[in-house]
């Protein structure tokens, strides 16, 4: 089975390191324990290195989870979440927030039925509060410059 190359792996989790980094100065955001509330901004991370080095992913966000009722109506309990992916696979580096114990979470979209997308795009101007890369804009470029 195919997979992403090993250097965006390790891209990857440089990315969830400068993640964990950027969480532990900025606690009030969510959980940086697990990286709750972070995917939006982890994502940005990865997106600027992997770019840096050559690569094109794409930005999703979309719910995580079993989301659907019987009816496939989005249930009381769906969570949002964002994540990347590279060429059919979701490269997750916040997936630990859902009990997922590796640090980058790899999986093809064909194999999993927990990455529901909704929005498929390549920018970062959508507004999340607190939560929201754009906010910080000149902090992660600043955390990805050195790399």
């Amino acid at each position: 089975m195919k997979t992403i190359p090993k250097r965006l792996f390790k891209i990857a989790k440089k990315a969830r390191a400068l993640t964990e980094k950027f969480a532990k100065k900025h606690p009030d955001i969510g959980y940086p324990e697990d990286l709750s509330c972070y995917c939006a901004i982890g994502s940005r991370i990865l997106h600027l290195l992997a770019e840096k080095n050559g690569y094109e992913l794409e930005f999703i966000q979309g719910y995580f989870g079993d989301v659907f009722d019987s009816d496939r109506k989005l249930t009381s309990s769906s969570i949002n979440h964002c994540w990347l992916e590279y060429k059919g696979h979701v490269v997750d580096i916040t997936a630990t927030q859902f009990g997922i114990q590796a640090p980058v979470h790899v999986v093809s979209r064909r194999n999993t039925d927990q990455y529901h997308p909704v929005l498929n795009h390549t920018k970062f101007d959508a507004n999340w509060d607190d939560q929201s890369p754009t906010r910080y804009t000149r902090k992660i470029k600043k955390l990805v410059a050195n790399c």
